[in-house]
């Protein structure tokens, strides 16, 4: 009954010197980041390719040999979500990016139960990097960020995953609620019961100090400036803790 939302400018794990974290790891601008169980899954920034696991329960620090099956040599600024489906299989989706100059709208979703990628997924209405997205409650949500020409963006979109992922191919769509009251790139998202809290990022020419909140069944968004002011800052980390 006593839950926050608390932020933070950065999450850095330098906990075993063996990992190279500083070329292509979490220390990447405009690194992504999801936890699913015990695991804390990071898409490091600058390259956006590979990815770095770090185990809450033993504090252990690893880097999978994952493949992201994204056009191009480089695709930074892509979002990270998860979630686990009713037969217990969990998946990793990336969404967006940039690659060879162009935003991406393309969405990969990974099972680390069977260490494949789906063939077949639905593109978004718009190529995307540096957004926030979240999968929660059976919905995929991608949600502000920058589009082509460098525009930033305060639409959302969303994509029913179902419970099971089996079908995904009903596409995406704007959010019946509509978008943020600005328009804002590197801001991040967090889930609690039938709520998402968009925190952080940069529009409007400054780093907003306000929280958007999503209702998720009644499909509307509310503005708190009041009882969750924070620090503006760009690309927090943003969690709900007791």
């Amino acid at each position: 009954n006593n839950r926050q939302l608390l932020t933070f400018k950065d999450f850095v794990i330098a906990q075993q010197s063996n990992l190279n974290l500083i070329n292509g790891g979490i220390f990447g601008y405009g690194q992504h980041y999801t936890q699913l169980n015990d695991m804390l899954w990071m898409l490091e920034g600058e390259v956006g390719k590979s990815f770095i696991a770090y185990n809450t329960k033993t504090r252990v620090v690893s880097e999978p040999s994952i493949s992201i099956p994204i056009a191009g040599s480089l695709a930074p600024f892509g979002c990270l979500a998860s979630t686990q489906s009713a037969n217990g299989d969990e998946h990793l989706f990336v969404v967006g990016g940039f690659s060879n100059g162009v935003f991406l709208n393309t969405v990969e979703i990974y099972n680390l139960n069977t260490g494949q990628w789906m063939s077949s997924t639905p593109t978004m209405q718009i190529g995307r990097g540096q957004h926030a997205c979240i999968a929660h409650q059976d919905v995929l949500y991608a949600i502000g960020g920058y589009q082509a020409g460098w525009v930033t963006l305060s639409s959302i979109e969303t994509l029913s995953i179902g419970n099971d992922l089996a079908d995904v191919s009903g596409g995406w769509s704007d959010f019946e609620g509509g978008g943020l009251s600005l328009a804002v790139f590197g801001c991040r998202a967090v889930a609690h019961d039938a709520l998402i809290f968009v925190a952080g990022g940069w529009g409007s020419g400054t780093y907003p100090t306000l929280i958007h909140i999503l209702d998720t069944l009644s499909k509307s968004i509310t503005v708190d400036a009041d009882n969750f002011l924070i620090y503006g800052t760009c690309r927090p980390a943003a969690i709900v803790a007791d």
